[in-house]
């Protein structure tokens, strides 16, 4: 009986090799750890991400949600061009020593933003701009005020933040990922995964 279940395993470890070793060609990163005298083997497997498909409570509802899909696609390409060009600014201007110099880049860099992006900010609605300064913070991990003071003065950023609260909107809104923003999250994360 013992010779049977030794013969047994053997023969599962053998098929279980076979398989591994076949299935290596594919997209999943193997590992071989070895633990004291153990070796321990780790796979990677590529993200799959689940989702149910979306039940609304009525129209009104299913519109709504097909509104901030809309806004958000409309918005993030934006946000991530946004959060890259605010990381080389920062770049930049760690090479920079005189404050002379910081403030010449900035200014150029601000009218290149301008000529490039200004006519499609305007034409976003007053939601996109809400959605848009809430993704910055999502992307820069700071708000749009925190980003105004730090590379225009704390005057500016006052400035901006009294025209914002004039129209409604708020620079110092924040990204809330778990409560009010998780639609728009959801949102991206499709995005991010090519279903949207």
């Amino acid at each position: 009986m013992k010779k049977f279940v030794f013969i047994l395993l053997c023969m599962m470890a053998l098929i279980a090799s076979g398989v591994l070793a076949q299935d290596r060609s594919k997209s999943m990163a193997y590992k071989k750890v070895i633990d004291n005298k153990d070796t321990i083997w780790e796979i990677d497997f590529p993200y799959v991400d689940i989702t149910a498909k979306r039940v609304f409570k009525n129209a009104e509802e299913a519109q709504k949600f097909s509104k901030l899909m809309r806004d958000v696609k409309k918005v993030y390409p934006y946000a991530k061009i946004a959060g890259y060009k605010i990381r080389v600014y920062n770049d930049d201007l760690a090479k920079l020593n005189s404050k002379k110099d910081r403030k010449e880049y900035l200014k150029k860099a601000e009218k290149e933003l301008k000529a490039e992006y200004e006519p499609v900010i305007r034409n976003m609605t007053f939601t996109q701009g809400k959605i848009l300064i809430k993704l910055i913070d999502r992307e820069t991990d700071k708000t749009s005020y925190e980003l105004i003071k730090e590379l225009k003065g704390s005057f500016s950023a006052w400035l901006w933040q009294v025209v914002a609260r004039v129209f409604g909107a708020n620079l110092k809104m924040e990204y809330d990922l778990s409560g009010e923003d998780r639609m728009i999250e959801q949102i991206i994360t499709q995005i991010e995964a090519g279903k949207i």
